[in-house]
C-alpha cells in the first residue's frame, strides 16, 4: 500500500512540475526595439565606439555621417519589468564638436544576478527588475571614409566591412572579422578568433587566439599561446610564446624573438631569429641569421645561414650558398648541397655532414674540439691548411702537392695543395682538438 502511495506521488509531482515549466515558458515575454542617432564629423574624425551585450557591426556610409542603430531585445516573464528595461537602454554620445565622436551602449544594468531560478536585475538609481532572462542589444553603425575607428567589445562579436580608416580594435571573449583595411590596425585580443583582410600596418597583441591576415606592410606582434596565420607581409618584428605561426612571404626584413613555437614560412628575404626550443620550416630564404637553443631548421634552400650562436640545435638544409657559425655546441646538421662556404669557428661536440659541394666552392674554416665533419670535396681544387691536435683528416694523400704532413706527439699538421690547385683556389682551414673532417 505504501509503495503504491509512493508511487501515486512521484507521478503527480512529475505533474505538477511539468505543468510549472510549461507555465514558466508560456509566460516568458520578449520586448524589442531599435533607436536611431545620427552626427555629423568633419573628415579626419576619430570616432570611438564602445559596445555592450551584443555584436557590433561597423560598415561604410555614403555620407559624411554616423548613423548608429541599436538593435534591443529583453526576455522576461515580467512584463513592466521588461519593458523598465528596456527603456533604460540608450545611446549615449560624447565628442569633440565634429573631430570627435564616442559612441557607447548604456544598459544601465549595475548588476545581474540569479537565485533559487529568479533573476535580479539592479538598475542605476538602486531599482530592481525582477523575472528578466535575457538581453541582447546589437549595434549597428555607418561610418564615413577617411576617418580614425577606435572600436571596443566584450564577450561579443565585431564585424568591419571593407573601409578606407585607421582602425583600433579591443575585444575580449569575442571574435573579429574584417574585410580589406585601406589604413593601419592596431589590435589588442584575448580568446577569440580574428579574420583580417589585407591591411597597411599593423600592431597586435594577441593572447590565447586564432587570426587569420591577408596582405600586410609592416607587421609588429606580440603574441601567446596563438596561432596564426599570414599571407605576404613587407616586414615583421614578431615576439612569440607558445605560438603556432603560417606565412607566406616576408618581402623584407622578418625579426622573431620566440620560445615553444612551431614556424612554417614559404620564403623570406632577410630573418634575424632568436629561438629557445622552437621548430621551424622554411621554404626558402636568402639571408638567415640565427642565436638559438635546442631548436630544430628544416629549409629547403637558403642563400647564407648565419649562426651566431647554437646550443643542442638540430638542422637540415636542402641547397645552401654559404654557412656560418661563430660559437656551437652539439649541433646536428645536414647540408645535403653546399654551393660557395662553410665556416664552423668554435665548435663543441658538434656532427656536420654536407652530402654534395658543387664546383662554385669558395672555402672554408674549421675550428672545434670533439667535433665531426663530412665535407666531400674530391676532385675539386683547394688548398689545405691542418694544425690540429688528435685529429683525423681523411683525404687522397697522392692529390696533396707542393706541400707536406706532419704528425709530432699527436699534432697534426698538413699544408698544401690538392688536385692540381694553385694560389687563387679556395682554402680549406682546420683548427682544433680531437678532430674529425673527412674531405674525400
Amino acid at each position: 500500500m505504501k509503495k503504491e502511495l509512493m508511487k501515486d506521488l512521484c507521478r503527480i509531482i512529475c505533474v505538477v512540475g511539468l505543468v510549472l515549466v510549461h507555465f514558466n515558458l508560456s509566460a516568458q515575454i520578449e520586448k524589442v526595439k531599435t533607436i536611431d542617432k545620427s552626427f555629423t564629423v568633419q573628415k579626419g574624425a576619430l570616432i570611438k565606439i564602445s559596445h555592450q551585450k551584443g555584436d557590433l557591426y561597423v560598415k561604410k556610409s555614403t555620407t559624411n555621417k554616423v548613423e548608429a542603430r541599436l538593435y534591443v531585445s529583453v526576455t522576461g516573464n515580467r512584463e513592466a519589468d521588461a519593458v523598465a528595461l528596456l527603456d533604460m537602454i540608450e545611446i549615449e554620445d560624447n565628442g569633440n564638436g565634429k573631430s570627435q565622436l564616442e559612441l557607447s551602449t548604456k544598459t544601465n544594468a549595475v548588476n545581474w544576478k540569479k537565485i533559487n531560478g529568479v533573476s535580479t536585475v539592479e538598475v542605476k538609481g538602486g531599482s530592481k527588475l525582477r523575472g528578466i532572462e535575457e538581453m541582447q542589444v546589437d549595434m549597428e553603425v555607418s561610418v564615413p571614409e577617411g576617418v580614425s575607428l577606435k572600436l571596443m567589445n566584450k564577450y561579443n562579436n565585431i564585424t568591419l566591412e571593407e573601409i578606407k580608416a585607421d582602425v583600433e580594435i579591443k575585444n575580449y571573449n569575442g571574435n573579429i572579422e574584417t574585410q580589406n583595411i585601406d589604413g593601419d590596425l592596431k589590435l589588442d585580443l584575448k580568446y577569440g578568433n580574428a579574420t583580417i583582410g589585407n591591411i597597411k600596418d599593423g600592431d597586435l597583441e594577441v593572447y590565447e587566439s586564432k587570426m587569420v591576415m591577408g596582405d600586410c606592410n609592416s607587421l609588429k606582434l606580440n603574441s601567446k599561446y596563438s596561432r596564426h596565420t599570414f599571407s605576404k607581409v613587407k616586414e615583421a618584428d614578431i615576439n612569440s610564446y607558445e605560438g603556432n605561426f603560417e606565412i607566406s612571404e616576408v618581402q623584407g626584413d622578418l625579426v622573431v624573438e620566440d620560445k615553444y613555437s612551431v614556424w612554417t614560412i614559404g620564403f623570406a628575404k632577410a630573418a634575424k631569429i632568436e629561438s629557445y626550443d622552437t621548430e621551424w620550416t622554411i621554404g626558402a630564404i636568402e639571408n638567415l641569421f640565427v642565436r638559438s637553443k635546442e631548436s630544430e631548421f628544416s629549409i629547403d634552400t637558403a642563400e647564407e645561414v648565419d649562426f651566431e650562436k647554437t646550443y643542442q640545435d638540430e638542422m637540415e638544409i636542402g641547397t645552401l650558398g654559404t654557412f656560418k657559425c661563430a660559437s656551437s655546441k652539439y649541433l646536428d646538421a645536414e647540408i645535403r648541397f653546399l654551393k660557395k662556404g662553410f665556416y664552423l669557428s668554435q665548435d663543441y661536440n658538434g656532427d656536420i655532414e654536407i652530402n654534395k659541394v658543387a664546383s662554385t666552392f669558395e672555402g672554408a674554416e674549421i675550428s672545434g674540439k670533439n667535433c665531426d665533419v663530412e665535407l666531400p670535396l674530391g676532385n675539386l681544387k683547394y688548398q689545405l691548411e691542418v694544425d690540429a691536435k688528435n685529429a683525423d683528416i681523411s683525404l687522397e694523400e697522392d692529390d696533396l702537392e707542393a706541400g707536406f704532413i706532419s704528425e709530432k706527439n699527436n699534432q697534426l699538421q698538413i699544408k698544401g695543395k690538392m688536385n692540381k690547385a694553385n694560389d687563387r683556389s679556395p682554402k680549406v682551414i682546420i683548427k682544433g682538438y680531437n678532430i674529425d673532417v673527412d674531405l674525400d
